[in-house]
C-alpha cells in the first residue's frame, strides 16, 4: 500500500484500531478476522456504527462462503482471503477509493442543497408570510407530512424544497404535486 502510494496506519488489536480512527479519519480498514481480543467482526460492528463513511474489509486464512456472506451483510465492503492476490488487491483498492471519492462529493452536494434551498434564501416581507417560515421550519423537524396550498407565483415549491432540505431527507419530496387552488 505505501509502495501505491497510500498512507498507512497499523494497528495490532480492535481496540488499537478504534483509537487510530478516532485520531484521524481512515477511507479503507483491513482487518483479520481472527484477532488477539476481539474479532474482526467485533471491529466492523463498532467501525460502522462510529466511522460509517470507512470501508472495511474482512480477510482471513479460513474463508467460507458463509463467513463471506455473513461479513457482508455485517456491512463489510468485501472478505478477501489469504493469501492475498496483490493485483485483485490493487484492484479493490481503486474501487474503494472511487466510491469514498463518490460518497464525498454526494456529501457535499447535499451540502450545497440544503444550503441554497434553505429558509434562509426565502425573502418575504410580511408578518404572515414570516409565521409561514417559522411553522414550516418547525415541521421539518419533525416527520409530519405537509400540503402546501397556495396561488401560482406564491413559492409553494420553494418552500416545500426548504422543507425538504432542511429535514435532513427525512420527508419524502413531493414538489411536484404542489396543489393550486
Amino acid at each position: 500500500m505505501r509502495k501505491q502510494g497510500h498512507t498507512v496506519v497499523e494497528a495490532g488489536s480492535a481496540d488499537e484500531a478504534m483509537a487510530q480512527l478516532r485520531k484521524s479519519a481512515v477511507d479503507i480498514v483491513f482487518t483479520d478476522v481472527r484477532m488477539p481480543g476481539k474479532s474482526g467482526h467485533d471491529l466492523l460492528n463498532q467501525v460502522r456504527v462510529a466511522f460509517p463513511e470507512s470501508t472495511v474489509i474482512l480477510m482471513t486464512a479460513f474463508g467460507t462462503i458463509e463467513g463471506a456472506v455473513e461479513a457482508m451483510r455485517a456491512g463489510a465492503y468485501d472478505f478477501l482471503t489469504k493469501p492475498i492476490d496483490l493485483e485483485a488487491l490493487d484492484h479493490l483498492v481503486l474501487r474503494v477509493s472511487e466510491r469514498q471519492r463518490l460518497l464525498s462529493e454526494n456529501r457535499l452536494l447535499r451540502e450545497q442543497l440544503v444550503e441554497k434551498y434553505s429558509f434562509d434564501g426565502i425573502v418575504s416581507q410580511s408578518s404572515a408570510m414570516e409565521e409561514v417560515l417559522n411553522t414550516a421550519g418547525r415541521v421539518a423537524q419533525s416527520k409530519a407530512s405537509v400540503l402546501i396550498c397556495g396561488e401560482s407565483g406564491t413559492g409553494k415549491e420553494l418552500l416545500a424544497r426548504a422543507i425538504h432540505y432542511s429535514s435532513g431527507g427525512r420527508i419524502e419530496p413531493s414538489w411536484l404535486s404542489t396543489v393550486r387552488p
